[in-house]
Parts: structure tokens; C-alpha cells; sequence
């Protein structure tokens, strides 16, 4: 008789744990079909932590007279390039890619190609790397601004132009490129050669962003 009602007692627990589970398994079924569950966990994501941020550089980029500003932004571990105009507006902003850690742009160099073009070249450490031996390395991004309009600037990713790498216990191989600016074809428009031990690339600005390389 006691086995009997024990094994009563048991099925009926049986049977009411696995009614609540269908019922669980519904209710997150429901909330899955509703959206509900992606919309909570959306809620519980954390912002974009802003690690840096660096002061603004004054230039009077259109010739106004006027000083407009150049900075970055690191968020998340990722430098971001920013022209403002002389309020302090956010007029561009440029996602730069980074290679290693303490990537970070380290140059702003204003270059006029004609009167009607003008680049900032941002020298930007891509950072480094110590997994396989330590490399380090920079590239250029050329911001263009054209017929003074800073509102319709635009910003590329350019060449390497330096490289440092460890080849032996402490010797390191360094590779640095000249950046020079020259008008090769005499048209009025200069070009931005890189150049390394007789190679050379030449950058030339067509406008509206464009750029063409030989």
C-alpha cells in the first residue's frame, strides 16, 4: 500500500514539473516570435566606452580666416579622425584601422595641390604587434577638401610609409618612406610621391574624394 501511494505521489510530480516546463518553454517560445527577448537584451547593452580623447588642433583650413579644428577619438580600442568647423561641429568623422596596440594618429600636415584642392595628411601609427616579434608600422590618410568646402571633405586610407619590425634578438629591421610633394607633369595640380630606396608611388587627386595611383 505505502509503495503503491509513493509511487502515486511520485508520477504527480512527475507530471506537474513537466506542465511547468511546457509552460516555461511557451512563454519563452512567445517571447522569441515577439521580439520581446531581443529588445531586453538590446536594453542591457553597454554604451561605447570613450578610452581618449585628444584636444582639438586649430587650422584655418579654408582660408576664412577662421580656425576649424582636427582631432581623434579613440573608442573601444579603434582611433576615429574628426574635422569640426570653428563652433566645434562635427563635420567628418573617419574610422582609421589599427594593426596593434597604442594606435593613434601622430602628424597633421596641410598640403595646397592647386588652388583649388587642398589635403591634410594625417600620419597615423597603426600601432603594434608583439605576437610573432615586435612590428610596428604608419600609413598616411589624405583628408581632401575641395573649392574651400569644408562641409564636403573627404578622407582615404593612403600608403604605408613606415615599418619596424625585429629580425634578431633585439636588431631591428626599420623601413621609412620620404613623402614628398611635386607637380610631375606640370599641370598645376601637385602630386604626393611615397618613396623608398628608388621605388616610388605617385598620388594624384582628381577631386571629389578621388585619387588615382602610379
Amino acid at each position: 500500500m505505502n509503495r503503491w501511494y509513493l509511487f502515486l505521489l511520485s508520477l504527480s510530480q512527475l507530471l506537474v514539473f513537466e506542465n511547468l516546463s511546457w509552460a516555461q518553454d511557451e512563454k519563452i517560445y512567445r517571447q522569441l516570435v515577439s521580439g520581446e527577448i531581443l529588445t531586453n537584451l538590446e536594453t542591457l547593452q553597454p554604451p561605447a566606452a570613450y578610452e581618449f580623447k585628444a584636444p582639438y588642433y586649430a587650422f584655418d583650413l579654408n582660408g576664412d580666416q577662421l580656425e576649424e579644428y582636427l582631432s581623434y577619438e579613440i573608442r573601444d580600442g579603434i582611433p576615429y579622425f574628426q574635422l569640426f568647423n570653428q563652433n566645434k561641429t562635427l563635420l567628418l568623422e573617419g574610422k582609421l584601422s589599427p594593426t596593434g596596440a597604442h594606435a593613434k594618429p601622430y602628424r597633421f600636415r596641410i598640403v595646397d595641390l592647386s588652388q583649388k584642392f587642398r589635403v591634410v595628411i594625417i600620419y597615423f601609427n597603426e600601432g603594434e604587434t608583439t605576437a610573432y616579434g615586435y612590428h610596428q608600422f604608419s600609413r598616411l590618410y589624405f583628408l581632401s577638401i575641395d573649392d574651400k568646402k569644408l562641409n564636403q571633405a573627404k578622407i582615404v586610407k593612403g600608403p604605408q610609409i613606415f615599418q619596424e619590425k625585429e629580425i634578431h634578438r633585439e636588431q631591428y629591421f626599420r623601413r621609412q618612406y620620404g613623402v614628398n610633394i611635386v607637380d610631375f607633369n606640370q599641370d598645376g595640380i601637385k602630386e604626393i610621391s611615397v618613396s623608398y630606396h628608388g621605388h616610388e608611388r605617385i598620388y594624384k587627386y582628381l577631386g571629389l574624394g578621388k585619387w588615382e595611383i602610379y
